[in-house]
C-alpha cells in the first residue's frame, strides 16, 4: 500500500544566535526588543547553525517561517548561506513565532521584580507586567499549528516527501512548540533547559507518518578550540529537573495523612539529619524561604531562586526543628513565620529520608 504521507521529512527549529540583549540587559531600556540586532558573534553560531543544517539535509527541497524580529532575520540571513541567500529559497514571516513579549522598554528594576515573582509563583503561568506568559505563547503558537498543518495537507501528495520544514524563532517559543506538538505537561515544560543560541532541534518522520518525541535531536553550535563547530545530542535537561514539580494529591488530604505521618515518625537507619541556617526576609534582601510543607510537616514544593533553593532543601524531607524547638505536626507553616518575624537567622533542622516504594 501507498504511504500517504502529509507531514514534512523534517520539522526543525532553530533558536537565533547571540543578540545584543544576550550581552546587554540595558539595552531593553531604550530599545524595542524586536528591534536588536545579532552580535558577531551571534553572527558566527547562526553560520555553523547553517553548515550544520546543510549537512544534515543536503539538496533535499527547504521551507522556512521566521519570527519577524531583527535577530530572527538575522539569523536566517546567515543560516541560509549555503544556499545561497534568502532570495534561493522559499520562505516567508509569521508574528505569530515571534519572541515571549517581556513588555515594552523595560524599566530593569520592574523587571527584576517580575522575574523573582516568577520564580515564586511559576515560569510558565506567570505574565510579564505588560507582557505574556509561556503559556500565552502556548496559546498563540495553537493557531500557527492550524495554519501549519493546513499548509502540509494542501500540498501535493508528493511535495511533502522529502521536505525540511525549518522554523527560525525564539528559546521560549520552541520550549512552548515542542511542548504543544508532544503534549508536554508543564512539569515536562520545566524539566528543560531553554535552547541555546542557534542551538536547533531536529523532528524526523517516523515510518508511522508522525514525528515522534522519544527521535527528537538537538544540534547546538559550541565553540571548540577557537573554531564553532555543531555538536549533536540529546535536549538538555536540568540538573535540578523534577525539584520544582507540583505537589497533586491522588487521594483526599485526611486519606494521606495518616500514611505521611507515620512515615514522619518511623526511623530508618538511612535517615540524615540536616541543619540549614534561613534569614528573615529583611536579612535575605526580600528573598523569600521558598518552601511548603503539608500537614505532616514533609517538603512538597520548592520555590525557585529562593532561600531554600540556594541552600539545596528537596521534596520529601521532613521539618523537625526551628531554632531547637520542635515542631508539631502540621506547625511548620506557623513555626517558620514566627522564626521569619524574628528579624534575625534561624536554624532549621530537617529529617533527609530515603523512603521506600
Amino acid at each position: 500500500m501507498a504511504f500517504r504521507c502529509l507531514i514534512p521529512k523534517r520539522l526543525i527549529l532553530i533558536r537565533h544566535g547571540e543578540s545584543e540583549g544576550n550581552v546587554n540587559s540595558q539595552i531593553y531600556e531604550s530599545e524595542a526588543d524586536s528591534l536588536l540586532h545579532l552580535t558577531d558573534q551571534g553572527w558566527q553560531q547562526a553560520m555553523c547553525a547553517g553548515r550544520a543544517l546543510k549537512e544534515e539535509i543536503g539538496d533535499e527541497p527547504v521551507r522556512f517561517e521566521v519570527s519577524p524580529y531583527v535577530r530572527t532575520r538575522e539569523s536566517f540571513n546567515a543560516i541560509v548561506l549555503p544556499w545561497g541567500s534568502s532570495d534561493d529559497v522559499k520562505w516567508s514571516e509569521d508574528p505569530r513565532l515571534r519572541e515571549q513579549d517581556f513588555g515594552n522598554f523595560q524599566d530593569l528594576a520592574e523587571i527584576n521584580k517580575a522575574k523573582e515573582e516568577r520564580g515564586r509563583f511559576g515560569p510558565f503561568y506567570y505574565r510579564m507586567p505588560s507582557g505574556e506568559s509561556p503559556a500565552d505563547v502556548y496559546d498563540r503558537l495553537s493557531s500557527y499549528f492550524e495554519s501549519m498543518h493546513r499548509s502540509w495537507e494542501r500540498a501535493p501528495q508528493h511535495a511533502n516527501i522529502n521536505m525540511n520544514h525549518i522554523i527560525v524563532c525564539h528559546g521560549v517559543t520552541i520550549s512552548a512548540f515542542v511542548m504543544r506538538m508532544f503534549k508536554y505537561s508543564v512539569d515536562d515544560f520545566h524539566k528543560f533547559e531553554n535552547f541555546g543560541n542557534a542551538e536547533f532541534c531536529v523532528l524526523e518522520r517516523h515510518a508511522n507518518g508522525k514525528y515522534c518525541n522519544d527521535q527528537l535531536y538537538c544540534v547546538k553550535p559550541t565553540l571548540i578550540a577557537g573554531h564553532w563547530q555543531a555538536v549533536r545530542g540529546p535536549r538538555s535537561v536540568r540538573p535540578d529537573a523534577g525539584r520544582f514539580d507540583r505537589a497533586i494529591n491522588s487521594a483526599p488530604p485526611s486519606a494521606l495523612l495518616k500514611p505521611a505521618l507515620d512515615r514522619a515518625r518511623s526511623k530508618s537507619d538511612s535517615d540524615r539529619l540536616l541543619v540549614k541556617e534561613f534569614r528573615s526576609a529583611e536579612k535575605a534582601g526580600g528573598i523569600g524561604l521558598g518552601f511548603r510543607c503539608d500537614d505532616s510537616n514533609r517538603v512538597e514544593a520548592i520555590i525557585e531562586k529562593s532561600q531554600a533553593d540556594s541552600l539545596g532543601v528537596m521534596p520529601g524531607w521532613y521539618l523537625l526543628e526551628v531554632d531547637g524547638a520542635t515542631v508539631p505536626e502540621g506547625g511548620a507553616r506557623a513555626a517558620m513565620r514566627h522564626a521569619m518575624s524574628s528579624g534575625g537567622t534561624f536554624n532549621v533542622k530537617f529529617n533527609v529520608r530515603q523512603e521506600g516504594p
